[in-house]
């Protein structure tokens, strides 16, 4: 006799296995637990959580791009996303210029970020997630 599998009820959305679409997907999950970390008040997680979903976001749109074909391209997710060219230079300036900033808080040289300037960044990586994952969308249905 056959078994059925047992779905949870409290069993989360699983994410697909590879490529642009789990970057997207994982995108999706960060930005919810920057927004909880922020609205909790604990601005370093949610400092991380949106630059990992920025990250994602970047790795999606050159995943979708003719630099992510290349063999050879630079190393780092904002280096690559500006060779991408257009809108993508700016958003790549954009969360480059938090790196830094990121980095020393996660060393622990940097406490209690501004609450300004973290409302900012997951704002910023709302907008840039929306963007790709937009177009994407679209570009899927064409």
């Amino acid at each position: 006799m056959a078994m059925g599998h047992v779905i949870s009820a409290t069993s989360r959305y699983t994410l697909p296995a590879k490529g642009r679409g789990h970057l997207i997907a994982r995108a999706e999950v960060l930005l919810g637990q920057a927004r909880d970390a922020y609205s909790a008040g604990r601005m370093g997680e949610a400092v991380e959580f949106a630059y990992q979903a920025a990250l994602r976001t970047a790795g999606a749109w050159v995943a979708d791009s003719s630099v992510g074909k290349r063999k050879r391209k630079p190393r780092g997710a904002w280096a690559q996303l500006e060779l991408v060219g257009g809108e993508a230079v700016q958003w790549a300036q954009r969360f480059a210029a938090d790196s830094a900033r990121r980095s020393r808080l996660l060393s622990g040289i940097d406490h209690d970020p501004d609450r300004e300037w973290v409302e900012a960044l997951v704002t910023d990586a709302e907008r840039f997630y929306a963007n790709v994952a937009m177009d994407q969308m679209w570009g899927a249905a064409a």
